[in-house]
């Protein structure tokens, strides 16, 4: 099977456009042939020169609804033009699948008439689900009705996770769409002793002392200030036994080591720029420490699980995904009851053990691989035989709903 894997494109470190180098590993490893088709704009690069050891790269002059666009998601509800365009190019491409992969509900809409308009078989992934209204965004309401207009004239299936994303989808769009639940997946790093030796060492930590890793953009989301809170209370209750690092850069990358400074922690907490290889860096750690406010399936976190490393986050994030109210993760509470676990050598060796078979369970990369292949067997079996050439007219987008 050929399957063209489609990037809505809103850069290249994001754990949403990440998945696209896992799926096209996992569907490689079972014999089919990917491709991946993104903007030519510079942010993708990185994406598209590690993507291109899996299968051909195919860029293309688009403009991303949030880096491009001045009116963001309307601006590309309404192009037709690049819609078009789009699916022109798709149809050149001759894939028996298109993989559409959105990083929230109002990015890339013009893509989803670009799929229905190319009269391929699609799928579109959609990672972050909740609606603009529950993230407090300005004009949210008119937000999610343009999202849930254009959503709804997609005819393939849509895939999130976890259940709780699929339950939002299907808030905004009704139980009549498709929507299925795939769990991201990630493969098991080689051993990695000497990488953990070489990196502590670096750092200037030994081995008595217990490394908490943080790995991600440096973004409001990922609520970087809460992590130095929660290092300077774990110093004060453990003084001299924790070390922290941030492994990752964004926007907020200057506020926080400001914010570091105030606090005193630059000799506890530590920062690693941006590296596509965090393995020896999750190697080095004894636990992940993980405060986002909120995510669809973190990559960071998978890969943390699947190095052995026991993954504490708020209990309210482990509450929106179910599959993480289990063994190896760890809720933060104020009591300080959670950090005992990872100072505590034997029950950290149990909770790495967990750690690690909750991934073999959930999170594997054939896992995942087998189970995108059998949605994409769905969408062409289930393709409806229409006049796929031609694209909607506004009054006949206006007649479906």
């Amino acid at each position: 099977m050929r399957i063209l894997l489609a990037s809505s494109s809103s850069g290249s470190r994001g754990g949403g456009e990440l998945a696209l180098l896992a799926i096209g590993e996992a569907l490689r490893s079972l014999g089919h042939e990917v491709s991946l088709w993104c903007s030519d704009h510079p942010r993708m690069d990185e994406l598209a020169d590690r993507f291109s050891t899996l299968g051909p790269v195919h860029r293309s002059p688009y403009k991303n609804s949030y880096h491009d666009r001045r009116t963001r998601s309307l601006g590309a509800a309404v192009d037709y033009g690049i819609s078009r365009k789009t699916a022109g190019e798709w149809r050149r491409l001759s894939p028996d699948v298109i993989h559409l992969n959105k990083q929230n509900l109002e990015d890339g809409l013009d893509l989803i008439r670009a799929a229905e308009c190319s009269g391929l078989p699609a799928i579109c992934m959609i990672h972050i689900t909740q609606p603009a209204v529950w993230l407090g965004a300005r004009f949210g309401a008119l937000r999610d009705w343009i999202a849930a207009r254009c959503l709804g004239n997609f005819q393939g299936p849509f895939v999130t996770t976890p259940e709780t994303r699929a339950d939002s989808l299907r808030t905004l769009l009704g139980t009549g769409k498709r929507i299925a639940v795939i769990h991201n997946g990630v493969k098991r790093p080689v051993a990695a002793e000497q990488a953990r030796h070489e990196r502590r060492k670096e750092l200037g930590i030994c081995e008595n002392t217990s490394l908490f890793i943080t790995l991600g953009r440096i973004e409001e989301q990922k609520q970087p200030l809460e992590m130095l809170r929660i290092a300077r209370r774990c110093c004060e209750a453990e003084p001299g036994k924790v070390r922290f690092v941030w492994v990752g850069s964004g926007s907020m990358e200057e506020a926080w080591l400001a914010e570091r400074k105030a606090l005193g922690l630059e000799d506890q907490v530590l920062h690693i720029p941006w590296t596509n290889q965090p393995g020896d860096w999750l190697a080095a750690a004894d636990a992940m420490l993980h405060p986002a406010r909120f995510e669809g399936m973190p990559f960071a976190v998978l890969e943390a699980l699947a190095s052995d490393l026991p993954v504490c986050m708020t209990p309210e994030l482990i509450a929106e995904i179910p599959p993480f109210e289990a063994p190896g993760i760890i809720p933060i509470h104020p009591d300080m009851d959670w950090l005992n676990l990872i100072l505590d050598p034997q029950k950290r060796a149990e909770l790495s053990t967990q750690a690690r078979q909750l991934h073999e369970k959930n999170f594997s990369l054939s896992r995942m691989g087998e189970e995108y292949v059998a949605l994409y067997h769905e969408a062409i079996r289930t393709k409806k035989h229409e006049n796929p050439l031609r694209v909607p007219s506004r009054s006949a987008a206006k007649r479906r709903h």
